[in-house]
């Protein structure tokens, strides 16, 4: 599992087996994942929807199978690097999407319930920052939390 360093005793509680820091670069990552799970490690979900060209690399260095990718990204062609790998893309579909009011309004009707579990302190909130205002910062953010500088919070932009 990847995560920031700072999840890392959290998840293990959970039942994580191994974790390895996120942040580090993708090489590091991948030699690690490899060196923990003695080059077994056959399965990838990608939760995120922006791993799938660090899955691709982490595949390619797997040897035997078979393999499998799983990830939330539906809409990004996959390319070379995934032809002897069984791959199950999730469609997320509307959520979200200003078009679909009714799964809109259900995923709605949870906030009051998040929000009395997070006052209640049974649901933590991360660290946070927020890194821009408006859809013409999310470029701007992703490139902050990349470059490391908002070390383990989570990078925001209000909408």
């Amino acid at each position: 599992m990847t995560c920031s360093s700072r999840s890392n005793a959290l998840l293990e509680s959970y039942g994580a087996e191994i974790c390895v820091d996120y942040k580090k670069p993708e090489d590091e990552q991948i030699a690690e994942l490899i060196s923990k799970t003695e080059g077994k490690l056959y399965r990838v979900f990608d939760a995120t929807s922006n791993g799938i060209n660090f899955a691709k690399k982490l595949l390619a260095k797997i040897e035997g199978g078979p393999k499998y990718f799983t990830s939330t990204d539906d809409w990004t062609v996959l390319g070379s690097g995934f032809e002897n790998v069984t791959v199950d893309r999730i469609s997320l579909g509307p959520v979200g999407n200003p078009n679909s009011v009714k799964l809109n309004n259900q995923i709605s009707s949870y906030i009051p319930l998040i929000v009395k579990l997070i006052e209640e302190g049974k649901v933590r909130v991360s660290e946070y920052e927020v890194a821009g205002r408006g859809f013409e910062d999310v470029g701007k953010a992703w490139q902050y939390q990349k470059s490391g500088k908002a070390g383990s919070k989570k990078v925001l932009v209000q909408l």
